[in-house]
């Protein structure tokens, strides 16, 4: 990380992590606007919530970074660094969530399970759309240019994600993530070199570009993300608020993101409420109070719905000191 790390940024053995739930809502924003550009060089945020959630932990494979990003909407420009700094190209593993991204006139969505490559030296357009959560393989340009350059030329373009070799990429990242250990010099190596035969595996994909997000798609996310306080926020509500049927709007949205707006309501407003309890600020208010403010009219609901999510109460995740969104 460039510069010195504030509250809720770490770096230790190789590993880094920020976690905007532990730092005060008023900074939260500038913290991540600050930090995107520090750990992504040539990486700006144009646009995202004013109190946002953020989660990224960081292994490193030799001289490569990778990244489990949980992050709320947001939207990332991204320009090929100048000076002495290298342009570095990306791998994004979507895992859940969805986003799209746009680079040399193709544009691609990925949800859960797709993956798509970046090309680090030419402008490109990143777009969360709602809570996401991906994994991100940063590779220095020539290194990517060298040992993949028939997969980075078709960068903004879904690669094949049902193959048996995309299906072992993700479970091999899955895997190195959730290491707690760092890997010695000898071992990161070797699980780059793994790491990089799995990628000059996958199938050179054969189309071109994809459908881009329906504009009905990206006003519901949106409205998600304005109203999820509000009790009144219900699948029906933001249907009749573009004048669709609940059925259509949950069509577009199934087609596009991989779910339905219930279950993108609940997911950000239990997203909301877990970042809600670790707010140093909300400290002395009640885990109902912050329920209610997060939309949940029911307490027993929202504490089941939370355990399922969290696998632990409302409680025991208030109490963790080191408490965030699992990675």
């Amino acid at each position: 990380m460039v510069g010195a790390p504030e509250s809720g940024c770490e770096v230790s053995d190789g590993r880094q992590l920020i976690d905007l739930n532990v730092i005060a809502s008023s900074s939260r924003r500038r913290t991540w606007m600050n930090w995107v550009p520090s750990a992504f060089p040539g990486l700006e945020v144009r646009s995202i919530l004013p109190n946002p959630i953020g989660i990224v932990r960081r292994t490193m494979l030799a001289n490569t970074p990778v990244f489990s990003i949980v992050a709320a909407a947001q939207t990332l420009h991204g320009v090929a660094p100048t000076g002495s700094l290298q342009p570095r190209s990306g791998l994004i593993v979507q895992l859940d969530g969805a986003t799209e991204i746009e680079q040399s006139n193709r544009r691609c969505r990925l949800t859960r399970g797709q993956m798509a490559l970046l090309d680090g030296s030419k402008p490109f357009v990143i777009e969360g759309l709602g809570v996401s959560k991906c994994h991100v393989v940063h590779f220095a340009q020539r290194f990517a240019q060298t040992h993949f350059p028939d997969l980075l030329r078709q960068s903004a373009v879904r690669l094949d994600h049902d193959c048996a070799e995309a299906r072992l990429l993700r479970g091999f990242l899955d895997t190195i993530v959730g290491l707690e250990e760092t890997f010695s010099a000898v071992g990161g190596a070797a699980a780059l070199g793994a790491l990089l035969k799995l990628m000059s595996s996958l199938p050179i994909p054969t189309h071109a570009a994809h459908r881009s997000v329906p504009a009905r798609v990206r006003t519901a996310l949106a409205d998600i993300e304005a109203l999820v306080t509000e009790p009144g926020l219900t699948p029906e509500a933001l249907a009749a608020r573009q004048g669709v049927s609940r059925r259509r709007l949950d069509a577009l949205l199934a087609s596009s993101t991989g779910a339905t707006l219930a279950a993108h309501i609940a997911e950000r407003r239990l997203t909301q409420a877990a970042a809600s309890l670790c707010d140093s600020s909300q400290a002395k208010r009640s885990i109902t109070e912050i329920a209610h403010d997060c939309g949940f009219q029911d307490g027993p609901h929202f504490s089941r719905s939370f355990k399922k999510r969290f696998d632990m109460t409302p409680r025991q995740w208030r109490r963790r000191p080191d408490a965030h969104i699992e990675l």
